[in-house]
């Protein structure tokens, strides 16, 4: 009878123990953070080459990813998260390195092609329509960085948008700053304001060469977008690559395809 009893509580403590380890295993699987880890290992791939020659193409696809995600921690500040820009760079970086040490597709693509996002987008640029030509709109006119706004004299003397200019239209007028910010929270911001009676992002949209990023869960892809041709009007043609960067930040080259490229 006792050699029963010791045999079921055995049973019962291994069942247990067997339960307890599942909600570990458990816990510390959804803690991994397969992003996080592909980050960490493209991290040892920048170097001031790389960061020099795609810095500015990691933060504006870092503010395009950031600003369209609702649930991402930067979403609700003005400048980008250094550690998130680090986060495309290491991958860019990585595209970079293995360009460097072969003579394929992509080392062709970075060194004779050189494209990059920064040829299609202005990112940091709005316009705000004002409810009449006096206060606030005389204030930024007359004396930017110093109006009865904190949150205008922020943008102006913290944040670089020091070009201001009239538009087109009213009581309108516009904002820019040569660094990558996030637009769309400042919009929403200015919004709040009495004075301002509507914001538009001035995304100029213009054709031409541009990298295009896809984010997955264990995997992330790069359209590099090679374009020529009268670009001004719309270009004529458009050739591209497409590159995996994988959790390990291997790169590798899915596939080329689009217009015949002019040798």
């Amino acid at each position: 009878m006792q050699l029963k009893t010791l045999n079921f509580r055995l049973k019962l403590a291994m069942r247990n123990l067997i339960f307890f380890l599942g909600i570990v295993l458990t816990i510390f699987s959804c803690r991994k953070d397969k992003v996080l880890d592909t980050c960490q290992i493209g991290e040892k791939y920048i170097n001031p080459y790389s960061s020099a020659y795609f810095l500015e193409d990691a933060e504006q696809l870092t503010y395009q990813l950031v600003s369209s995600d609702s649930t991402h921690v930067d979403f609700n500040k003005i400048a980008l998260n250094q550690d998130a820009v680090n986060c495309t760079l290491g991958k860019l970086s990585a595209i970079y390195t293995t360009a460097s040490n072969t003579t394929g597709p992509i080392h062709q693509m970075l060194n004779k092609w050189n494209v990059h996002v920064t040829n299609r987008f202005i990112l940091s640029s709005f316009s705000m329509k004002f409810t009449t030509t006096t206060g606030l709109y005389d204030e930024l006119i007359t004396n930017p960085g110093n109006t009865s706004n904190a949150f205008l004299n922020e943008l102006y003397n913290d944040y670089g948008f020091k070009s201001i200019s009239k538009t087109s239209g009213d009581n309108t007028l516009s904002m820019g700053s040569l660094k990558n910010n996030n637009v769309r929270y400042i919009k929403q911001e200015l919004q709040d304001i009495e004075d301002i009676s509507n914001v538009f992002l001035n995304r100029y949209i213009l054709d031409g060469s541009a990298i295009s990023h896809f984010p997955y869960p264990d995997h992330d892809i790069f359209i590099f977008d090679y374009a020529w041709g009268q670009c001004m009007t719309g270009c004529l043609a458009h050739h591209f690559w497409k590159v995996k960067v994988d959790a390990q930040c291997t790169v590798s080259l899915v596939e080329e395809y689009g217009s015949a490229l002019p040798y």
